[in-house]
């Protein structure tokens, strides 16, 4: 009998411990994960954007986005070239996006992105089953 209260309560201690850190590991940002859906909801509350402002950075990331999906599917010469594309892709979508912003966002902006390169980078892990 105690044998079988003893399996019983490993049992449930261990549901509970995996569903306790399920539950962190789904609620834990992935700075690899973050979507421009999720990143400009992370900037309008952050950065306390107009419905304007948000459209109009909303139209950034879609035009930038089919911009990315042309170049990933080409066949690049070298990857420091396709870096270079990239980096230039970003940097004018930076610069759209600072056109929308009013000084006080910018300033803002700028510190959150400088404290997000700051961060360690971390590679995201495969899921299980993959």
């Amino acid at each position: 009998m105690k044998a079988t209260k003893f399996v019983l309560f490993g049992m449930l201690f261990l549901a509970v411990s995996f569903q306790t850190m399920a539950q962190e590991r789904g609620e834990r940002p992935r700075r690899a994960g973050m979507g421009p859906d999720r990143m400009i909801t992370a900037m309008k509350e952050r950065l306390d954007l107009s419905q304007e402002q948000v459209a109009k950075i909303q139209d950034i990331y879609r035009a930038t986005r089919e911009e990315f999906g042309k170049l990933r599917q080409e066949d690049a010469e070298a990857n420091r070239a396709r870096r270079d594309e990239f980096r230039k892709i970003r940097e004018k979508q930076q610069k759209e996006i600072d056109q929308v912003l009013t000084e006080e966002q910018r300033k803002e902006w700028k510190a959150w992105m400088e404290e997000r390169q700051n961060q360690p980078r971390r590679r995201p892990r495969p899921q299980r089953g993959e």
